[in-house]
């Protein structure tokens, strides 16, 4: 303690970051001290610690620090900026002590509670951010922040401790969040510039002089759930004159709670109330200026669904709605509904209501029901959904669906959208047109100098004939189509859209085939190859059925659709292989492939290779000295088998089912 006290050549301090505990007055009176840095181990600071050390012009309170001692910064005449980090500092008391020229007061995020005295008698603020995280803010926390405009209660706020923000008479309004339940005693008198006050939802009880002396109030709601207001809660608020009770059970008042108001002071109080706020004891006093009349109650009038049917106000006692007073509502229903009765149980129509609050009344309609037929023009090329019986103004999915090789063309409507969202206003028919698939033949020379090529159109209709004819130039001769085939003149049904080029060739030219096969028809197909003259290209593709994927062709390239240069003759096979995993998988070793084809295990690469095929029990069930490619390997069950080729040590576990 003491330990630099009065030492007022020491102009900064260097704390080591071992320190965790600043004891009582040990650099007080220290007038010269400009800096000084207060380590993260710290967890409490003493009494006095830094007081008088007017150089000081700001300081940091790390988020360790839990105690902070009395006046441990008092008078710290030059401080004008706090960083106050300290996450659960539960004490300090007017640690700021006479630090009048404090300006800019701020809170770490992790902040989550402020306590008692922490603020009290900073002057020079003018607003403050209080953070999110803070759950309560302590007794005296902001008393006599007179410079305090602006503030802003986190919604986290369960509490707000007694004088909390106390004789802060520049402030203008507060929003008491709707978390805190209390609102301590004191809180917020002498806050006489206040002119705006909003009380939370969950406020249940105001203490005694919370709002003394707030003569800038004119108005106030006390809301519902408020059970208790303390004595001098409101007293001498002297501009105040309309006090909002939402409080349907009357509640309890201190002495003089809101004595001292304006001379006419009305209390506006819930309709059904009046007797049981006029009869009770604590209200004696206000029993004249209870005042049920004028009340700006609200009657919502509405339809169970706007399409249904309108609802109207036909009559109403006054310009405002009087406790008691009488409505008359009416419901006009849509001709394609029918009103049925009152959201209140009441079938009346037009019905007259009593109203003694806010209320809301919605007519319910009953639509018609009517019938939708969706309808194909013809059945044996599409189908369609969404037949039955609706509401009116149903929204209903309709959907058209062609069969292969045919397509869906519009509603009788002319609406061409599918699937449609159709909504219901009556009795309908909506029929579906389909039409078959046209398709478009292209034919052409594979050199427009050596040959021509005519043909009987260009779009067909699904398996409708096209002809096509090659005529070869002098010196050329025609070798065939592209797709394999001789004939010329060339007639063929068409299924799809159908590139073809004639091949004309001249003497010792050659034209090559490209032929594609699948390794197992029952797990993926393919298309394309036909020929091609020396250098040109032809495009080949390998879909894998339902359940099953392609893996590679058998010069290992694993695009499913490719274009390959032609230089002669050629066949390319695709391997697939099962979406579950069941299969044989490929391996690689030696330029080894093994694949899954038809309940074989087939093997290429492997010729002049011994190859053996284990079951899991380690019992042969192949084996060949010298393969032959392809080389076949019938499996009678399926299981998990082991293959060893040749002298390689790998084995390879092959899954076939």
């Amino acid at each position: 303690d003491n330990a630099f006290a009065y030492c007022s050549g020491l102009t900064s301090v260097t704390i080591r970051n071992i320190v965790t505990s600043i004891g009582a007055s040990p650099f007080d009176y220290s007038s010269g001290l400009t800096s000084v840095t207060i380590p993260d181990a710290v967890t409490s600071i003493g009494y006095y610690a830094f007081a008088y050390c007017s150089g000081l012009t700001s300081i940091t309170i790390p988020a360790a620090v839990t105690s902070i001692g009395d006046n441990a910064f008092a008078y710290c005449s030059g401080l004008t900026s706090v960083a106050f980090n300290a996450d659960s500092c539960t004490s300090a008391y007017r640690a700021f002590n006479n630090c009048t020229n404090i300006t800019n007061f701020t809170f770490g995020n992790n902040v989550k509670v402020i306590p008692a005295y922490l603020c009290y008698g900073l002057s020079g603020l003018t607003s403050v951010t209080i953070p999110n995280a803070v759950t309560s803010i302590g007794n005296y926390a902001f008393d006599y922040c007179s410079g305090l405009t602006s503030v802003t209660i986190p919604d986290a706020v369960t509490s707000i401790g007694d004088n909390a923000f106390a004789y802060c008479s520049g402030l203008t309004s507060v929003t008491i969040p709707n978390a805190v339940t209390s609102i301590g005693n004191y809180a917020f008198d002498y806050c006489s510039g206040l002119t705006s006050v909003t009380i939370g939802n969950s406020v249940t009880s105001i203490g005694a002089y919370t709002f003394y002396g707030c003569s800038g109030l004119t108005s106030v709601t006390i809301p519902d759930g408020v059970t208790s207001i303390g004595e001098y809660a409101f007293y001498y608020c002297s501009g105040l004159d309309t006090v909002f009770m939402e409080p349907e059970t009357v509640p309890s008042l201190g002495d003089h709670c809101f004595d001292n108001n304006t001379d006419n002071r009305v209390f506006i109080i819930p309709c059904a109330s009046y007797d049981s706020y006029y009869n009770h004891a604590d209200w004696y006093s206000y029993r004249e200026s209870l005042n049920v009349h004028e009340i700006d109650l609200s009657i919502i009038v509405a339809s169970n669904s706007p399409y249904y049917g309108s609802v109207n106000v036909v009559s109403q006692s006054g310009h405002n709605v009087y406790c008691d007073s009488t409505t008359i509502v009416y419901a006009e229903d849509d001709e394609h509904c029918v009103f049925d009765h009152w959201s209140n149980g009441n079938t009346a129509n037009p019905d007259t209501l009593h109203l003694n609050g806010d209320s809301t009344v919605t007519a319910i309609f009953i639509p018609n029901r009517y019938t939708l037929s969706v309808l194909s023009n013809d059945g044996s090329v599409g189908s369609v959904s969404g037949s039955g019986s609706y509401n009116y103004m149903d929204t209903i999915e309709i959907i058209a669906t062609a069969t292969d090789h045919h397509h869906f063309v519009m509603w009788n409507d002319g609406n061409r959208d599918n699937p449609r969202q159709y909504v219901v206003r009556g009795d309908a028919t909506i029929i579906a047109t389909f039409a078959i698939d046209i398709y478009t033949v292209n034919a052409v020379p594979n050199d427009p100098v050596r040959g021509m090529v005519t043909q009987s159109g260009t779009e067909f209709e699904y398996l409708s004939p096209c002809t096509v004819e090659a005529t070869a130039y002098t010196g050329y001769t025609f070798a065939g189509w592209s797709n394999g085939v001789t004939s010329n003149p060339y007639t063929f049904a068409v299924q799809s859209d159908v590139e073809l080029t004639a091949l004309f060739i001249a003497e010792g030219e050659e034209v090559y085939t490209v032929t594609v096969v699948s390794a197992d028809p029952t797990m993926g197909t393919v298309s394309g190859g036909g020929q091609a003259m020396d250098g040109g290209t032809i495009t080949i593709r390998a879909t894998g059925n339902p359940g099953y994927h392609f893996v590679r062709w058998n010069d290992d390239n694993t695009d499913s659709v490719r274009t390959v240069e032609v230089h002669g003759n050629v066949t390319y096979t695709a391997y697939f292989a099962s979406n579950n995993g069941e299969g044989i998988d490929d391996i690689s070793a030696e330029d080894i492939k093994i694949v899954a084809s038809n309940g074989e295990i087939v093997l290429e690469g492997a010729e002049g290779m011994a190859v053996n095929v284990f079951d899991m029990m380690g019992r042969r069930i192949f084996g060949m000295t010298s393969a032959q490619e392809p080389c076949r390997v019938a499996v009678m069950q399926r299981g998990i088998y082991l293959v060893k080729v040749g002298t390689l040590p790998a084995r390879k576990v092959v899954v076939v089912r």
